[in-house]
Formats: structure tokens, C-alpha cells, sequence
């Protein structure tokens, strides 16, 4: 029982680190799309509509800049407190 424990926390850090790392990827991908429809001549939209995964990928991306930005102004309220 306790081996089914430690494997099941063990596998909780993993998957934590495993959504921290796709959170960054896809804070990363909304500005790096963004910039290679300036260098291209395109708009940000014809360029995330060429691909299903690239579209998707740019949704979760906004909705994570999104989060952040609350978050960001969540903590910058809490901590102006102190």
C-alpha cells in the first residue's frame, strides 16, 4: 500500500511538471506566432487558421495569458497590501 502511495505522488510532481512546462510553451507560442505573422506579412489570424493544432495551441495560449494577467493583478492587490 504504501509503494501505491509513493507512486501516486510521484506521478502527481511529474504531472505538475509536465503542466507548468506546457503552461510556458504555450505563454511562448501566442507572441512567437504573433512575431512570425509580422515577419511575414500576414495577420496574426491567417496564420493560426493554416493548422488545427496550431489554432489550437494559440487558444490555450491566450486564455493563459489571460490567467496570468489575473493572477498577476490578484497578487500585485494582495502584495500592495503589505
Amino acid at each position: 500500500m504504501w509503494a501505491i502511495g509513493t507512486l501516486a505522488v510521484l506521478a502527481l510532481f511529474l504531472a505538475l511538471n509536465v503542466f507548468i512546462g506546457l503552461y510556458l510553451i504555450s505563454l511562448a507560442v501566442v507572441p512567437a506566432t504573433w512575431a512570425y505573422a509580422a515577419l511575414t506579412g500576414r495577420s496574426y489570424h491567417f496564420v493560426i487558421d493554416q493548422s488545427e493544432m496550431l489554432y489550437r495551441v494559440n487558444r490555450f495560449g491566450q486564455w493563459a495569458w489571460v490567467v496570468t494577467g489575473c493572477l498577476s493583478v490578484a497578487y500585485a492587490a494582495v502584495w500592495s497590501n503589505f
